[in-house]
């Protein structure tokens, strides 16, 4: 059963904008921001606001809940844990008391813990699944760690089901012209930018996983995840099916750590030598979910037709 009204926190935010455009003719869509902007949210909330935040929540059945402090956003890690794991505990208390049927978490592949901020921690086995241990150890990937600890919670409760999604690295227009530039690609200055909506955004450093994934193609699969039926609590993983980078993933991998974990699905890697070090084979099952771009499409300005 779909949703009929929808609250989107954070939807003001370069994720947000995206995901609102495609729920735009599946259902009723409402904003909730803690800033305004053009157009202004239709709910001016803190989500550390607990009571503001259960009166804007009332009238809706389903909820996607993207506010947070970002990775690529400046801030000290006790703003960091404090918004993104408190905030995520207020808005599922405010919509378990407003009857929501179905909720959305925006997690990150950063709850895994691998990335840059632990070199010392290679994945065990390739490609990385939905089973594989979290080892986070900064605050914005225990963060979302703690959300999916939160969201299961909530879902044991009964009466909301909750879907928490994993997407790597968005890749906005703006992140696209800076990767194209630091990869030397000699077209990327023409390229246009998105505005930069956030004047303490920092360029962040390149994923050590190389792993990526479209906008639109990110918020399609968090449509999908609130059409989703039958299951109290899922976690899902959402990137591309290759890199962002030209060098193979497995070479780099190797160089990475040093050496290479199990191989789990080799067919993968030979298949495409660029293929994601993570495994997106549950977003298909589960929401019927595929990346429609590859990162060709991506750095021309091109894109595959949408499904699903």
């Amino acid at each position: 059963m779909r949703c009929e009204n929808v609250l989107v926190t954070g939807g003001g935010g370069r994720l947000g904008r995206y995901v609102v455009a495609d729920l735009a003719g599946h259902c009723r869509v409402s904003v909730l921001d803690r800033d305004g902007g053009s157009p202004p949210p239709d709910h001016t909330v803190d989500i550390l606001d607990l009571e503001s935040l259960a009166r804007a929540m009332r009238g809706h059945d389903g909820l996607i809940h993207l506010a947070a402090i970002d990775a690529s956003v400046s801030a000290p890690d006790e703003a960091i844990f404090d918004t993104n794991v408190r905030g995520t505990w207020n808005v599922l208390q405010a919509a378990q008391q407003a009857g929501v049927r179905k909720a959305v978490i925006c997690s990150s592949v950063s709850a895994t813990g691998i990335d840059s901020t632990n070199r010392h921690l290679p994945p065990l086995y390739l490609p990385i699944d939905e089973a594989h241990p979290l080892r986070p150890s900064r605050a914005y990937g225990l963060s979302k760690q703690l959300d999916e600890c939160i969201a299961q919670s909530f879902a044991r409760r009964g009466g909301m089901t909750v879907t928490c999604l994993r997407p790597a690295w968005v890749m906005f227009p703006d992140v696209v012209r800076d990767v194209l530039i630091q990869l030397g690609d000699p077209a990327s200055p023409t390229r246009a930018s998105a505005p930069n909506d956030r004047p303490d955004r920092i360029r962040e450093p390149f994923p050590l996983l190389r792993s990526y994934v479209d906008p639109q193609d990110l918020a399609r699969a968090f449509r999908l995840a609130l059409e989703l039926d039958g299951s109290s609590y899922e976690v899902v993983f959402v990137t591309a099916a290759d890199t962002f980078h030209p060098t193979p993933t497995l070479p780099h991998l190797r160089e990475a750590y040093g050496s290479l974990p199990e191989i789990r699905k080799p067919e993968v890697y030979e298949r495409d030598p660029r293929a994601s070090a993570h495994d997106i084979a549950r977003a298909r099952e589960v929401l019927g979910w595929r990346p429609t771009t590859t990162w060709a499409q991506v750095a021309s300005g091109g894109a595959a037709p949408t499904r699903g």
